[in-house]
């Protein structure tokens, strides 16, 4: 009798085991590359968890896992394992403006994100030396 329960017990643990290990991750249920990857994107960023970027087969969705996660979790450091230029010049920028680092505001490589960094810290923090720095004269007086 004791031989039949522990079979029993023995066979449900390998059950269990099996279909745990064998079900399948929804975002491969899409037939489009895209939809699954922005279905790995959606979830890592609601789980606020950049190791799941890196299931998005496109490199594009990973950049942009990536920098809405480090920006979410004000890490400058995650920007820098953007590959895509502009997202990572995004990310750096939301960053530095959120933790008013101007030093790196010079590093972007566009003035439009230069722009957009110094201006968003002179503003936040009052500090009307940075608005010189700013490439277009016009923006100066919003600044």
């Amino acid at each position: 009798m004791f031989k039949k329960i522990g079979m029993l017990a023995i066979l449900t643990i390998i059950l269990v085991i099996t279909l745990g290990c064998t079900q399948k991750d929804p975002c491969f249920s899409f037939k489009e590359q895209t939809d699954s990857d922005n279905c790995f994107v959606e979830r890592a960023i609601e789980m606020n968890n950049s190791s799941g970027c890196a299931k998005a087969e496109q490199q594009s969705f990973k950049d942009m896992c990536e920098a809405e996660i480090a920006v979410k979790n004000l890490e400058l450091e995650s920007c820098n394992k953007i590959e895509d230029q502009s997202r990572k010049d995004f990310c750096i920028s939301s960053v530095s403006s959120a933790l008013y680092l101007d030093e790196n505001c010079d590093s972007l490589s566009t003035s439009y994100w230069k722009d957009i960094c110094y201006k968003s810290i002179a503003i936040n923090i009052s500090r009307n030396e940075l608005c010189a720095k700013l490439s277009v004269s016009d923006e100066w007086n919003d600044c």
